[in-house]
C-alpha cells in the first residue's frame, strides 16, 4: 500500500492534535468533577456545623444540656475523625494526562525528512510503524 508523503504528514499531524485534544478535554472534566465534589464535600461539612450549632444554642437556650442527640448522626458515625484526616483543604486535583504522541511525532519527523513522494507500508513498517496503528479512529 502507497501513501503520499505530504497526506501522511497531514494525518500523523491530525492524530498529534486529536490526541492532545483528547487529553486536555479529560484533564478539564477531571479538574471539573473534582471541584464539584470538593464543594459538595464543603457545603455538607458547613450544612452540618450548621445543624450541630443550632442544636447546642437551642438545648442552651432551653435550659437543658447538651448530648449526643443533638449531634448530627455523620458527627455520631465518626465524621469528626474523618474530617480531621481529610480536610477539604487538603484536596488536591487529579494527576494531569499526557498525551501519547511521541511515536507520532518521531514519524512525523521521519516523514518530512523524507526525501520520497511516496512511502509504502513496508517502508513504514522499517521504520516501525504498523499502518493500522496510526490510522485507527
Amino acid at each position: 500500500m502507497k501513501f503520499q508523503r505530504t497526506d501522511l504528514i497531514k494525518r500523523v499531524q491530525a492524530e498529534i492534535g486529536r490526541r492532545i485534544l483528547a487529553a486536555e478535554e479529560a484533564n478539564t472534566k477531571a479538574r471539573e468533577k473534582t471541584e464539584r465534589e470538593r464543594q459538595e464535600y464543603v457545603d455538607r461539612t458547613a450544612d452540618e456545623w450548621r445543624t450541630f450549632v443550632g442544636n447546642i444554642n437551642a438545648a442552651l437556650d432551653a435550659g437543658r444540656p447538651v448530648t449526643s442527640e443533638d449531634c448530627p448522626k455523620v458527627l455520631k458515625d465518626g465524621w469528626m475523625d474523618r474530617v480531621q484526616l481529610r480536610p477539604a483543604e487538603r484536596w488536591e486535583p487529579p494527576t494531569e494526562r499526557v498525551p501519547d504522541t511521541a511515536a507520532l511525532t518521531t514519524l512525523l519527523d521521519l516523514l518530512e525528512a523524507a526525501t520520497d513522494d511516496e512511502v509504502t507500508t513496508s517502508s513504514l513498517e522499517r521504520m516501525g510503524f504498523r499502518t493500522a496503528q496510526l490510522f485507527r479512529r
